[in-house]
Order: structure tokens, then sequence, then C-alpha cells
């Protein structure tokens, strides 16, 4: 176990759901903006961690669900989501992450879970700006389990 690794020592702690968050000792401040860094954070600790490690990807994979479904009806958590799964998508695109394959079909656990909290999110009406954005990034993105799924959500009134 590599004790540099922030995401291996959120895996050792059993802290994964704070890591996802940027929560704690996960924090890193985005210069641009004061949050957190999700993005560089996710593409950073979580391609070096599982990027050439079949067991570690895994382990991402799983703590990744387990995040998903500890996500709450709030705006916070749907930015976090947003942002994770933009970084995911970054990874998978540039082979980051060649052994996942959490949201490659749209029966996977990790697809059911987060299309179980978009429709609630998207029911809620919670920020609706902020989910329309969503949309509109992901419809961006062709071809993708992420876009069809934000499109079959967006429809729901």
């Amino acid at each position: 176990m590599n004790d540099d690794n922030l995401f291996a020592i959120a895996v050792e702690n059993g802290e994964t759901n704070s890591f996802f968050r940027g929560l704690g000792s996960y924090f890193s401040r985005n210069r641009e903006n004061g949050k957190h860094a999700f993005i560089s954070h996710m593409t950073g600790w979580v391609a070096n961690y599982a990027k050439d490690n079949i067991q570690n990807s895994n382990s991402f994979d799983l703590a990744f669900l387990k995040y998903l479904e500890s996500l709450t009806l709030c705006t916070d958590d749907f930015y976090s989501v947003q942002m994770n799964l933009i970084a995911y998508h970054r990874l998978k695109t540039r082979g980051l992450l060649p052994h996942s394959c959490l949201l490659e079909s749209d029966s996977s656990p990790a697809v059911l879970q987060l299309e179980k909290f978009l429709t609630s999110y998207r029911q809620s009406k919670l920020e609706d700006v902020n989910f329309k954005n969503a949309v509109s990034y992901w419809s961006k993105i062709h071809h993708t389990t992420l876009a069809a799924l934000f499109k079959k959500i967006d429809r729901i009134k």
C-alpha cells in the first residue's frame, strides 16, 4: 500500500465517502472558486491508485458504489456527484481507469444507484438550474451511459 496516495489512505481508513466529497483532510481547495478540487483530486489520486492494478481498480469501484449509495438529497451531494462523474469520465476516456466498468452498462449497480439519486433530485426541484446544466454538459458527451441517463431523467416532470 502506498502511504503517500491519499485515496489509498481513504480506503485503508474507511473514509472513501469523505474522499469523494472532499471533506476533512481530503479537502483540496480549488484556487479558482475556493471549493473542493474534485476533478484534479480524483484524476490525480485515483488514477495513480487504480491505473495498472486490477485489485485496486475493483476497490475503487466498490468505494465509488458505496459513495453513490450514501448520497442524500441536497445540492452539495448533487454537485459532488456531478464533479466526480466528470472526473471518472475523464479518467476512462484517457485510459487511466482501464479496469473499471462501473458506469459502462445501464443495468450496473452504480448506474441504477445513480439513477435512483438523480430521479429523486430531479423530482425534488432542488436547484433545477444545476440539473439542467448537468443535462446540457452530458448531452455533449455522446455515446455514454451517463448522457443517456441524464437525458432519460430530464424527461421526468
